[in-house]
């Protein structure tokens, strides 16, 4: 019987889901920029976007995974579903 991955050491579960470093890429900068203008041409409302996270670094090694960070101000409910739809993960700020 498999382990259930919440029951699996760490050790466990970065066999099965190791994390590589790369040097820094030229390309991440196209990456993200790929994925800037997608978002600009279908979220009508994002006020600032940035390219943030190791990727956005050039003299740090990096998992190739662009990390961006947006911010939206009224973003009405359907917009906000069409992006959980989508590829992109989204989170509130808190009014706290």
């Amino acid at each position: 019987m498999e382990k259930k991955l919440s029951e699996m050491s760490l050790e466990e579960l970065w066999k099965l889901f190791p994390i590589y470093l790369t040097e820094h890429q030229p390309y991440w900068k196209e990456w993200y920029t790929d994925e800037e203008n997608f978002l600009k041409n279908r979220v009508p409302k994002i006020e600032r976007i940035n390219h943030i996270g190791s990727t956005a670094i050039r003299s740090i090694c990096a998992k190739p995974i662009i990390d961006i960070k947006k911010m939206c101000f009224d973003l009405q409910s359907p917009m906000r579903e069409k992006l959980k739809r989508s590829r992109f993960q989204s989170t509130e700020a808190s009014d706290s």
